[in-house]
């Protein structure tokens, strides 16, 4: 009796050994060889092999005349033994025969794809096989789905490829095999980047596109180019064009400089410096904005002293647009810019004036606010302090841990958050949890400026009244 590692009973009767195959067969050993046996001691193919070698619990390899063959349990013999060895792919759908150091390819089937001539054989997915052949060994492709060789072993290597393409380098340059049409593009290239129906190529002369079919949507002659928003950007002489995937012109204008936003927007630079807002059609939403920045949905343009402010929904339109009078530019002080590494101002500011009531504890390392007869008013506590004796109020800062803010193309690192408080009374009027604090206005009637983490703004009176909300 027999018992498998699944617990199935085999009572038969050998001579010889005996090991097990799968869960309901056996490998059975004698003086002739070795077969395959069911429960019953029955050579299912009536066949014995020098050796017997498991594949899966459905293929094998076996050695007949020191050569192997390849046959299945359901199907018997598939690939004669012909060959030094056999490998199963990594996949399980394909087999690799290695005769006199040649290679070949069969399916599951058992038939041959390749015949076993070849220097080496390597399927890269499902799709596509490629092979080497030759004292050169130089390469070819084949496909899996066509059953067909696409491309003969002509060249030095297969750099990328997709459903649609295959980048092939021949010598120096690089050339371009279409797959739809099965021809090799003519022209050869320094670089190919393929993706999805389009191969981006760059020659001598510039970049270019070529389509899945072969065709040149944009000739290689171009600065540079990009898809994105379902359009095509080039650049070229200088200036930017918008281009349709079939590579249409859709603007009759050139542009100095152009932005693509996260929502499907564009901003466009004119030779007068204005810019201009455009929609996923390209139709202008906004024109004559300088030097606009954006964060998220917001943009925002400010020229000597007006500024517009221009949100849009997710589909680009324009959700909401407000125009502001008198803007006030100001310094930030609580925050350095990652990207210049330029510290906008030194917070860690002591006070100015020589008979200031702040005074700094050595041993707490704060700064603490003492009232007119020398008492303690405020006990240490702030990390920072600016004192604005025109308006008789202290910007106070306090340490968080440092987070970063990512602004258009600007990076901010903030490591204190901001406050403000009466100098008079330390009656604090808003609380140290803001990236920054600006005063501004007459010292009878200030307007303050607090700065969110979004770098929005929020305009208060001197009495803590919400003036303008976050823009």
């Amino acid at each position: 009796m027999f018992i498998n590692k699944i617990g199935t009973e085999f009572t038969i009767n050998f001579i010889g050994t005996l090991r097990e195959f799968n869960d309901t067969l056996l490998i059975i050993k004698n003086v002739k060889g070795e077969f395959i046996s069911d429960e019953f001691g029955k050579n299912i193919h009536n066949e014995i092999y020098q050796e017997i070698k498991p594949l899966t619990s459905e293929f094998y390899q076996f050695r007949k005349e020191e050569l192997t063959g390849l046959a299945s349990i359901t199907k018997g013999i598939l690939v004669p033994a012909n060959f030094d060895f056999i490998t199963l792919n990594k996949s399980s759908k394909y087999f690799i025969t290695n005769a006199c150091g040649k290679y070949g390819l069969y399916n599951l089937s058992g038939v041959e794809l390749l015949p076993a001539i070849y220097n080496f054989i390597s399927i890269e997915n499902d799709s596509l096989v490629r092979f080497g052949d030759g004292e050169a060994n130089l390469k070819g492709l084949y496909s899996l789905k066509n059953q067909i060789i696409e491309i003969p072993p002509l060249y030095n290597e297969f750099l990328n490829w997709n459903e649609y393409f295959v980048s092939i380098k021949e010598n120096s340059k690089l050339c371009l095999f279409i797959r739809e049409s099965k021809l090799v593009e003519k022209n050869r290239f320094n670089s190919i980047f393929i993706k999805d129906e389009f191969a981006y190529v760059l020659s001598d002369s510039g970049e270019g596109l070529i389509s899945k079919f072969g065709d040149y949507i944009l000739l290689p002659n171009n600065q540079e180019l990009v898809i994105q928003n379902e359009l095509i950007l080039v650049k070229k002489n200088g200036y930017f064009k918008f281009y349709s995937k079939k590579g249409n012109l859709l603007l009759n204008e050139e542009f100095l400089d152009v932005k693509s936003l996260d929502s499907p927007n564009w901003l466009a630079l004119r030779d007068d410096s204005t810019w201009i807002l455009l929609d996923k059609k390209l139709t202008i939403l906004q024109k004559d904005l300088r030097n606009p920045f954006v964060l998220n949905s917001i943009i925002k343009s400010e020229k000597e002293g007006e500024m517009i402010r221009i949100e849009l929904d997710e589909k680009g339109a324009i959700k909401d647009i407000a125009s502001y009078s008198n803007v006030v530019n100001f310094k930030v002080n609580g925050f350095r810019n990652l990207n210049t590494i330029a510290i906008k101002s030194d917070p860690n500011i002591k006070t100015s004036s020589s008979d200031s009531r702040w005074y700094f504890d050595l041993k707490l390392k704060k700064w603490g606010l003492k009232s007119t007869d020398g008492k303690m008013l405020v006990s240490p506590k702030f990390d920072y302090i600016i004192e604005k004796e025109q308006y008789n109020l202290t910007i106070i800062y306090k340490r968080c841990p440092v987070f970063i803010i990512n602004h258009f193309n600007e990076t901010y690192e903030v490591s204190a958050l901001a406050g403000l408080m009466d100098y008079n009374t330390g009656k604090i009027i808003i609380e140290p949890e803001h990236v920054d604090v600006v005063i501004r206005g007459p010292a009878q009637s200030p307007i303050f400026f607090t700065i969110n983490f979004r770098l929005d703004f929020k305009i208060f009176s001197n009495n803590k009244k919400l003036i303008q909300p976050a823009y």
